[in-house]
C-alpha cells in the first residue's frame, strides 16, 4: 500500500553529546516540541548527521521518533538508506518491525574521502 505523507510532518537534528553518543533526552524533547498541529514526524535526516548514527543509535532514533508520535496520535515517517542494498535492508527490516508509517528510502550513496580525510 503507497501512503503518501500530507501535512505538517516536522523532523529533529540529532543531538550529540559531547563525547558523541546520540542524547536520546535531548532527541525526546525536540520532537515533543514539534508535535503541535503536526501530522506526523520524520527522521533522521538524511544528511551528514545520518552518516554519523551507527545502526543501533538509528534503532534508538526511530524507536524514540515512534514512542512519541504514538503518545501524539500522529504518522511515523522514518528516513533509511545505506551505501548499499545489502546494508539498507537491515534499516527496512527494522523500520517494518516498528511498524512506521512509511519510509523514506535514500538510494544508495557514496562518500568519497581523500586519503588525508
Amino acid at each position: 500500500m503507497v501512503v503518501i505523507p500530507d501535512g505538517l510532518i516536522p523532523g529533529s537534528y540529532s543531538p550529540f553529546k559531547e563525547n558523541g553518543d546520540l542524547d536520546l533526552e535531548t532527541l525526546r524533547e525536540r520532537l515533543e516540541s514539534v508535535t503541535k498541529g503536526a501530522t506526523g514526524l520524520h527522521g533522521p535526516a538524511n544528511h551528514s548527521e545520518n552518516c554519523m548514527l551507527t545502526f543501533e543509535e538509528w534503532k534508538q532514533w526511530i524507536d524514540v521518533m515512534k514512542e512519541v508520535s504514538d503518545a501524539h496520535g500522529i504518522q511515523t515517517w522514518a528516513f533509511l538508506g545505506a551505501e548499499s542494498l545489502k546494508k539498507t535492508i537491515p534499516y527496512l527490516e527494522y523500520a517494518v518491525e516498528k511498524k512506521v508509517t512509511g519510509i523514506i528510502l535514500h538510494p544508495p550513496y557514496k562518500v568519497d574521502y581523500s586519503q588525508d580525510a
